[in-house]
């Protein structure tokens, strides 16, 4: 197909559109808000819907697809231009497709229904129900409980003692156990001097936006604000890492429970700040992540455990 077809001027124009519209969020501080990733892939779906040249007649089932590769091809191409890095990419596209589809599939039904003179309800109820749910994190009043915690227990043989030198020392990443988890770029270094209340661990991780190159580089810091035989609790003092734009880790707390019969019972608390709405779709994603970090820290920083 050639650039110059009509319909490929309106996807460039859409594509100019949707970069002064993210231009504009960004500047007002609402580029993490629903309005974001909500009301900006409505108002694409709405604009190819309506735009965008089809064939008489064009069937659903032919239709839907080219609407979806033409918004793949805004999307794609609107990314490169702010420079996106890939996870925001891969994460932004399954509420983008949502948005998408739900859009165009109502779309086309009231065409269907103007066509055979049914009443249209297109044209209020659809626009409010977009409106209520990109208004969310908008503003302090249109947001959902963004701080959570979430918690791993499990009993062990090794002493409190073993579990605690464990923690001193320099914090070594081997493979991620599960595919998800294995998406997000581990940390290339790592420093820890002692387990000593004070002491600041310091993880140094560099982000890769473009899978192979334009590379972000940033740092965690993580202070020890408590050491005894019943908890190790620690707080984060400075994170530049890429995983800050997604969401605020304030710390960590590992509870540490000797048994009857010899053993340890050790829990593991982690505390975040979900940053990005809406809370529908980003809440269960965070804490899936949040959820296999805990189980990936207890095996391989608090027990040691060899990567099979």
């Amino acid at each position: 197909m050639k650039l110059a077809e009509p319909k490929y001027i309106y996807v460039l124009f859409i594509v100019g559109a949707v970069l002064l519209l993210a231009r504009a969020m960004s500047s007002i501080a609402v580029e993490n808000s629903a309005l974001f990733y909500v009301g900006l892939p409505f108002l694409i779906s709405f604009a190819l819907f309506h735009l965008v040249p089809r064939a008489e007649g064009d069937a659903v089932i032919a239709s839907y697809p080219r609407h979806l590769r033409d918004a793949t091809i805004i999307m794609l191409a609107t990314s490169g231009i702010l420079q996106e890095g890939f996870l925001c990419v891969l994460f932004f596209m399954p509420i983008y497709y949502i948005i998408l589809s739900a859009t165009y599939l109502v779309l086309w039904n009231e065409e269907r229904k103007r066509r055979k003179s049914d009443i249209n309800t297109f044209g209020i109820a659809v626009p409010l129900l977009l409106l209520a749910t990109s208004i969310e994190g908008v503003t302090p009043h249109t947001s959902f409980d963004r701080t959570h915690s979430l918690s791993q227990t499990v009993v062990t043989d090794a002493s409190i003692a073993e579990i605690k030198a464990n923690l001193a020392i320099p914090l070594d990443f081997p493979k991620a156990d599960t595919a998800f988890l294995s998406i997000f770029p581990k940390p290339i270094a790592s420093y820890a001097g002692s387990l000593q209340e004070g002491d600041v661990h310091t993880l140094d991780f560099v982000y890769k936006k473009w899978v192979v190159t334009n590379a972000k580089r940033g740092t965690f810091k993580l202070r020890i604000d408590e050491v005894s035989d019943k908890r190790v609790r620690t707080s984060v003092v400075e994170n530049t890492a890429y995983f800050s734009a997604y969401m605020n880790i304030d710390g960590t707390q590992i509870d540490f429970e000797s048994l009857a019969n010899g053993q340890t019972k050790i829990t593991l608390t982690l505390h975040y700040e979900r940053i990005l709405d809406p809370a529908w779709y980003f809440d269960p994603l965070q804490r899936l992540a949040m959820q296999q970090s805990a189980d990936y820290l207890m095996t391989h920083i608090i027990l040691r455990e060899e990567t099979v």
